[in-house]
């Protein structure tokens, strides 16, 4: 069975209906793309799933376990972890105290210290800038410590909304890099993308969104063969 199994998932908003009927699912150690135009439901399918927009019909299983009426704090704790886009950091706080809030659901503070070394080895500019306030890290930096922050919580799987937005080309290669290590070290990457390079450049399968529906599903380079971008982003 599938590591996240999404079935026949519908999400409304005042009436108006984000999700119609979502069926996806996620195998251990694959990185996924979930690509789409701004509302098309990218965001509101990892949201469902992270537990933080209720679902009105449909199911939501994880590690085999139904998460429907589990609250988001209860799921991080099965180690599905979330990272919103243009999520925060504390910037009054340092580089190394925002990555320790996310070590808060660790209660082996051995195994936390281990998981902050393998996150300043993904990412050497955090560890030189530990001591520095998140507040003046450059956006790409401030983008690493977001998901250096989540790897903190030792998830099994990554949803990331939009990790690459507003970053250069020269940083999207940098976080994409380290994503593509992720499957290695255990841990599942579901992620959303307007950016269809970067998406298809990552992610060994695609899954298109249109108005609220999934509208292809298969490897990127079918992805790239395919129509669907033109039938996406008509």
């Amino acid at each position: 069975m599938a590591l996240l199994d999404v079935r026949e998932l519908w999400v409304s908003y005042g009436g108006v209906r984000a999700l119609k009927g979502v069926s996806l699912a996620v195998e251990e150690r694959e990185v996924v793309a979930v690509v789409g135009p701004n509302g098309s439901g990218k965001t509101t399918l990892l949201r469902a799933t992270a537990g933080i927009t209720p679902h009105q019909r449909g199911s939501i299983c994880f590690a085999s376990r139904e998460l429907t009426g589990l609250p988001a704090y209860r799921r991080a704790r099965l180690g599905l972890i979330y990272t919103p886009e243009r999520a925060r950091v504390a910037p009054e706080l340092t580089v190394l105290e925002n990555l320790r809030v996310g070590a808060l659901l660790l209660r082996d503070a051995q195994k936390a210290r281990a998981t902050l070394e393998e996150v300043f080895a993904l990412f050497p500019c955090l560890a030189q800038k530990k001591h520095y306030p998140a507040g003046v890290l450059s956006g790409g930096e401030k983008q690493m410590l977001l998901i250096g922050r989540a790897l903190m919580a030792q998830p099994r799987m990554l949803l990331l909304d939009e990790p690459f937005f507003g970053l250069s080309t020269g940083m999207k290669q940098v976080l994409s890099q380290v994503i593509r290590t992720l499957p290695q070290k255990g841990v599942t990457v579901l992620f959303s993308e307007h950016d269809l390079k970067a998406a298809t450049s990552l992610a060994g399968r695609i899954y298109g969104f249109c108005q609220g529906r999934i509208i292809f599903a298969g490897s990127s380079a079918e992805f790239l063969r395919s129509n669907a971008a033109q039938r996406i982003y008509a």
